[in-house]
């Protein structure tokens, strides 16, 4: 009887309109989180072991072009940055040429370009 009234319920037209939206949503948006994009956007430049003597001008913010799946590149918005390790700059006017290797980044996300190349560092100490 049991049995009887769950096939009935299960072959009618809005049980299996609503179980095939569900199927689909599940699909569009598994395959939505494995899709590949590339991506602008601005990441802060941060600089390491800074000594309370020295003083750093640089840019704020650099412009990176990444490309990753859509989660990855969420995680790359809200955490990544570029480092640099102030404790090797002496004071004096220097270009920087950033290294994959300096920039806070999941693995899986592949720097395609990034703005500016080079970056003006004017570093003075006070004594």
């Amino acid at each position: 009887m049991l049995l009887r009234l769950m096939s009935g319920l299960i072959t009618t037209r809005p049980f299996l309109n609503i179980a095939s939206g569900i199927m689909g949503f599940f699909l569009w948006y598994t395959i939505s989180q494995a899709q590949v994009l590339t991506h602008t956007m601005a990441l802060p430049v941060y600089f390491d072991n800074l000594s309370p003597e020295q003083s750093i001008q640089a840019p704020e913010k650099l412009e990176i072009t990444l490309r990753a799946n859509q989660a990855t590149l969420r995680m790359c918005k809200y955490s990544g940055a570029l480092h640099i390790n102030a404790q090797t700059l002496p004071a004096g006017t220097h270009l920087f040429f950033p290294h994959k290797e300096n920039f806070l980044l999941p693995n899986n996300a592949q720097i395609v370009t990034y703005q500016p190349i080079k970056i003006h560092l004017e570093v003075s100490t006070t004594t």
